[in-house]
């Protein structure tokens, strides 16, 4: 009977950990945290908000306050620019072209994030096209004739985003390598720690959650001009030891 009770104790305790312990994480452009359940919602048609709940108390942040939010389950958003304002994005695909999901004004739900939408590390976006496809895609591409041609020649079509968008980011690499090379001091551009979070976020990797978390602590150490503690560096490599091309880019950036 006792073994009975003991058992049931620490069910009820593992699962209120859970609960403590899986919450959403809101990160404002000024680098402050939130911890709690994050819901969107609109604030009339041009103004997209955010509330975290907690135990606690509520907050409500607009759009333009949110740097950063990671859902419980993985899922990273950003807040981007779609033709004249900015919303809420899930990110699918990172890279000097991003894919995102963000919200279709025609079915108006904050919550429903299906429209696809590309984003270029400049900031230009273009909704995925579904009729002129070949023409809009060729001019939003145009950076990489190449792609462009595939394009043309209906060998990449509205099927392989995941392959236009490889092949579009390897062409931009390849471009700042090249560019790099011609000149006396041949150096390839030093990856941000934002791009390589939305890399380690979209990857596969086991405890990304925490990899991200030590990201995000090295940024602020950068950002303060504060030096990278060693178990820092050594966590982080550690972490990403399962995934080379990864690990290459982090200790770029630790150098």
């Amino acid at each position: 009977m006792k073994n009975i009770k003991l058992l049931v104790a620490v069910s009820f305790f593992t699962c209120l950990a859970g609960q403590i312990t899986a919450q959403d994480l809101l990160i404002t452009n000024s680098k402050d945290t939130i911890r709690g359940k994050v819901k969107f919602y609109n604030m009339g048609e041009l103004n997209q908000n955010v509330m975290v709940k907690s135990k606690k108390k509520k907050t409500t942040l607009f759009v333009s306050d949110v740097y950063e939010i990671q859902k419980e389950n993985g899922d990273l958003y950003h807040v981007r620019k779609k033709g004249n304002r900015y919303e809420f994005m899930r990110l699918l695909q990172p890279g000097h072209l991003s894919l995102y999901l963000g919200t279709d004004e025609d079915i108006y739900n904050p919550q429903s994030f299906t429209q696809k939408i590309l984003v270029k590390s400049s900031g230009e976006s273009m909704v995925l096209p579904n009729m002129g496809f070949k023409k809009r895609m060729s001019a939003f591409l145009e950076a990489c004739p190449g792609v462009v041609n595939s394009i043309q020649a209906k060998k990449l079509t509205k099927g392989d985003m995941e392959e236009i968008i490889t092949t579009y980011n390897s062409c931009i690499e390849s471009t700042f390598t090249n560019n790099g090379s011609a000149t006396e001091t041949t150096q390839v551009p030093t990856p941000s720690i934002d791009e390589l979070i939305e890399e380690v976020a979209a990857s596969d990797l086991p405890d990304k959650a925490e990899t991200i978390q030590i990201l995000k602590d090295i940024k602020l150490k950068k950002g303060a001009n504060d030096s990278i503690p060693s178990y820092l560096k050594s966590a982080l490599l550690e972490a990403l030891d399962s995934i080379p091309e990864l690990k290459s880019k982090a200790e770029k950036i630790l150098e």
